[in-house]
C-alpha cells in the first residue's frame, strides 16, 4: 500500500518561495530596485533597502507578498568586526483604524518627518518595520529588546539610520 503523499509545511513553503525570489533576484539582469513576479496570480514586488556607516551595513529585502504581509530578510554586517548576523521571518501589516494610527518616522538625512505603513513581527522575537507610504522608497526596523538573543551584539537589527531603496 502505497503513504499518502506528505506535502511541506507552510515554514518550508516560506523558505522555498524567498530562496527562489532571492536566486532569481541575484541572477536578475540591471539593478531595478523593484522586481516583480507573478505567482498564481498574485502580484510579488521586492524591494531592496541599504543603510551604511563606518562601522555597520544594514541590508533589507522586503517581498510584498499582498497588501498585508511582507517576506523579509534583515541582515547586518560589521566591517571593523568582521561579523554578520541574518534573520528572515514574515511580518503583518499593523491595522490602520484612523489617521492617528498611523506612525511617522524621522529621515536624518532629508530632516523631515514620513508617515509609514507598519509591518510586525512578533513569533521569535517583536520587530517592526516602518515603510514609507507614499514611495516605499524608505524604511526604518525597530527591533524589541527580545530581538538581541537572535543576533550578535555587535551586528543589531534595528535600524541605525533611515535604510533607502537602492
Amino acid at each position: 500500500m502505497k503513504s499518502p503523499m506528505k506535502f511541506p509545511s507552510s515554514r518550508n513553503n516560506f523558505f522555498l518561495l524567498t530562496y527562489i525570489l532571492l536566486a532569481a533576484s541575484c541572477n536578475g539582469q540591471g539593478q531595478n530596485s523593484a522586481k516583480q513576479s507573478s505567482t498564481k496570480n498574485q502580484s510579488v514586488t521586492e524591494h531592496e533597502y541599504f543603510f551604511s556607516n563606518d562601522t555597520l551595513t544594514q541590508k533589507a529585502n522586503i517581498i510584498f507578498t499582498n497588501t498585508n504581509q511582507i517576506l523579509f530578510t534583515v541582515t547586518t554586517t560589521n566591517n571593523k568586526r568582521r561579523l554578520e548576523s541574518t534573520f528572515s521571518n514574515t511580518a503583518i501589516a499593523k491595522s490602520i483604524q484612523s489617521a492617528d494610527d498611523v506612525q511617522a518616522y524621522e529621515d536624518e538625512l532629508e530632516s523631515d518627518m514620513y508617515p509609514a505603513k507598519e509591518y510586525i513581527h512578533s513569533k521569535q522575537c517583536y520587530i517592526t518595520f516602518g515603510i514609507d507610504t507614499k514611495t516605499n522608497a524608505r524604511l526604518f526596523i525597530v527591533e524589541a529588546e527580545d530581538c538581541k538573543k537572535l543576533h550578535n551584539p555587535y551586528c543589531p537589527f534595528g535600524s541605525l539610520g533611515t535604510l533607502r531603496k537602492k
